[in-house]
């Protein structure tokens, strides 16, 4: 039986991609959790999920669905909503143009 060997730069290679690896993903996490904060400041309630795995790779909550009015035109509905952890989605309806980029740039609207 052969063994398998491992050198000594190799292992440091891995052990750097790992490193980079989970210190974007805790960066990702933190910008999305701070931009949550913000949008409940401004009236939005919504569930974040908070399981193991956001702790690897931070998932995006819905605030809610992006509907096309018109040519150029949005509105964005947060439907009243049961979650799994038992948080209730308020009804909203917002046509802001300002809001709708916000919230599009954020990708937290899914579209219909």
């Amino acid at each position: 039986m052969s063994r398998i060997r491992f050198s000594l730069r190799a292992l440091l290679i891995v052990a750097t991609a790992l490193i980079l690896l989970l210190g974007y993903s805790q960066w990702r996490r933190r910008n999305i959790l701070q931009a949550c904060e913000k949008l409940v400041r401004d009236g939005y309630q919504f569930p974040v999920s908070d399981t193991w795995k956001d702790y690897l790779w931070q998932q995006k909550p819905t605030v809610g669905r992006m509907l096309q009015v018109g040519h150029g035109e949005a509105v964005v509905h947060v439907k009243a909503e049961k979650s799994a952890a038992g948080t209730v989605m308020v009804a909203r309806t917002t046509t802001d143009p300002k809001e709708i980029a916000r919230l599009k740039r954020l990708g937290f609207v899914k579209y219909e």
